[in-house]
């Protein structure tokens, strides 16, 4: 009897054995699939990382030249008021000059007309 109930025990053990294998096996298959589901996870979040950090590495590219774009602008329209500043004060040095002669050869004539008239006027005077 003894040997019936080791013998009894024995098959018992072999199919929970069996059945913790079985178990284990399934086990380590879900593992295995949820780590390969991980791993493909993650290198899609790696590819998605990539594709981001190359865009923003675009976007700073495309920033800079803007950027450098403006500045240039900024520059020449600077250099053109800076420009034009000039030639407004060129322009309005030779009108004081020319107000200058004008006024310069008013005088002249003025003062030719007043010798003018003087001498009209001792010429009436010996008539």
């Amino acid at each position: 009897m003894l040997i019936e109930n080791q013998a009894l025990q024995s098959k018992a053990d072999d199919k929970k054995d069996r059945e913790l294998i079985r178990q284990l096996r399934r086990d380590l298959e879900e593992q295995k699939r949820r780590a390969l589901e991980l791993h493909s996870e993650a290198t899609e979040l790696r590819r998605e990382r990539d594709a981001v950090k190359l865009e923003k590495n675009e976007q700073f590219v495309q920033f800079t030249r803007d950027l450098e774009e403006e500045r240039s602008a900024k520059r020449k329209m600077q250099s053109d008021t800076e420009r034009a500043e000039f030639k407004l004060k060129c322009l309005n040095e030779e009108t004081q000059k020319l107000q200058l002669k004008a006024e310069k050869k008013q005088s002249e004539l003025h003062r030719v007309q007043s010798d003018k008239n003087a001498c009209e006027s001792v010429l009436k005077t010996r008539e």
